[in-house]
């Protein structure tokens, strides 16, 4: 049973089996988070979930739980395998066979993210994924399902339903976990790989996002700066299957003259509590779920100077949250190009944490905004160009109420299109329905287009 306030605890190649009353009992408070790897459960039952619990008696919102490279079978419970009230659920790259009345549920307000993940042959009463009307699905990608029951609720919703909003199929044609993880030794843990220094550069996406996972671990008290350096005028290309850049330890700097990171799902994704992440130098091009998902906590911050943002795709190319607004962390971006992305939402989308833009340029990408501020996020806007954007109601950028545009100085806005709106609007704000002018007669940023 995890209890009162934990962080970064970690169980590594652990098999827990035929648990009576639920496996896992995370019930400790908010704030609080575990990680599972190389972990199997097999063969336990419970009334609320057989192999993991995310609830806590006094905090509505619950503790996070990360899953990777972990294997569920033969479970059963009334409630599904792992059951999330409240809580944060992240699964990753792993499988789940022979299991009854469904993988995981999420309720009250419950956040969850699987991806790479494989179900099969598992005779689910719910189906595969359970999201109720009041809690949500943070990200999904690469998932496989074969040979499940079909649903009760929904024959023809086997894999993932979410209450009032609809059903969502796995959309990978094979499992890539295919090969049954080994039993686990003495020593799971790999040891972590040498500090990067200076000397040290990237050309392949693989070793990098590697050396960045293996050096995430920093003893309380450590504070050296983590550097990683990509070779100058390289393409770092991604694959469908390949990680993304996992950062959860402050000091964290990535940077490099002249380089690309180019295709997969996402190519960053920011956990836990780093501060002074900086990213420089780089070009993010070619993803197809969205090229930055800040997941941090509201103590968090991330600073991308230099960057270039092109030709992305997803719901968001970049996104801050973390399961509840209030709570999500700061992202700065300091002298980067927007550009040529197409979003379903927002080109940047940030629920309720603070977003700070200067002397950006943002051009030629089509979203539901290019910026989208709401659940009492905050943003800051200065010197920046928004120039040939095409939008879809509102306003090019849109402020929902209770969120604050804390300043708007010397910012431009040239033939950007508002679709659904009578007049073209800059900023909406929502709290009073009104409508902001961008105010400089000519773009100010530094940086020189092409």
């Amino acid at each position: 049973m995890l209890q009162g306030k934990v962080t970064l605890i970690k169980f590594l190649g652990i098999t827990f089996q035929q648990a009576l009353q639920t496996s896992i009992l995370a019930y400790a408070s908010y704030g609080s988070d575990a990680s599972f790897i190389d972990c199997s459960w097999d063969d336990n039952g419970g009334d609320y979930g057989a192999a993991i619990n995310i609830w806590h008696e006094l905090d509505p919102i619950r503790m996070e739980i990360n899953l990777y490279n972990c294997v569920f079978s033969n479970n059963t419970s009334n409630a599904t395998v792992i059951y999330n009230e409240g809580g944060s659920l992240f699964v990753d790259n792993c499988n789940f066979y022979g299991n009854n009345y469904g993988a995981v549920l999420v309720k009250l307000g419950g956040m969850v993210s699987v991806t790479y993940s494989c179900f099969e042959e598992n005779a689910f009463f719910y189906p595969a994924i359970y999201i109720d009307e009041d809690s949500s699905l943070y990200f999904e990608a690469g998932n496989y399902g074969r040979d499940n029951s079909l649903s009760l609720s929904n024959e023809n919703c086997t894999d993932i339903l979410w209450e009032d909003v609809g059903c969502y199929l796995f959309e990978s044609t094979y499992c890539a976990n295919a090969i049954p993880i080994s039993a686990p030794t003495a020593s799971p843990a790999p040891s972590l790989s040498p500090r990067p220094t200076s000397s040290i550069c990237y050309s392949n996406w693989v070793d990098l996002s590697s050396a960045i996972k293996s050096n995430n671990v920093q003893p309380e008290g450590e504070s050296y700066t983590a550097t990683y350096q990509i070779c100058s005028d390289t393409v770092l290309v991604v694959q469908d299957r390949d990680p993304e850049l996992l950062v959860t330890r402050s000091n964290t700097h990535i940077f490099c003259n002249n380089c690309t990171i180019s295709g997969g799902q996402v190519h960053v994704v920011i956990k836990l509590s780093p501060k002074n992440v900086r990213f420089h130098g780089i070009t993010f091009s070619g993803a197809k779920q969205g090229s930055v998902i800040a997941a941090g906590r509201k103590d968090a911050n991330a600073l991308f100077r230099s960057c270039i943002f092109d030709s992305n795709r997803g719901f968001t190319i970049i996104t801050t949250s973390y399961q509840y607004a209030p709570h999500s962390m700061s992202l700065t971006f300091d002298s980067c190009v927007f550009s040529n992305s197409r979003a379903n939402t927002a080109l940047i989308q940030n629920l309720g944490g603070k977003v700070m833009i200067s002397d950006c340029i943002i051009s030629n990408n089509n979203a539901g905004n290019m910026i989208s501020v709401a659940q009492f996020g905050s943003l800051s806007l200065e010197r920046s160009c928004f120039m040939e954007n095409s939008s879809i109601n509102y306003g090019t950028i849109r402020l929902s109420d209770g969120s604050k545009l804390i300043f708007n100085l010397n910012n431009f806005g040239e033939n950007n299109t508002v679709a659904f709106s009578i007049a073209p609007c800059d900023i909406f704000v929502g709290t009073n329905d009104s409508c902001l002018k961008f105010g400089a007669s000519q773009c100010l940023s530094s940086i020189e287009m092409s």
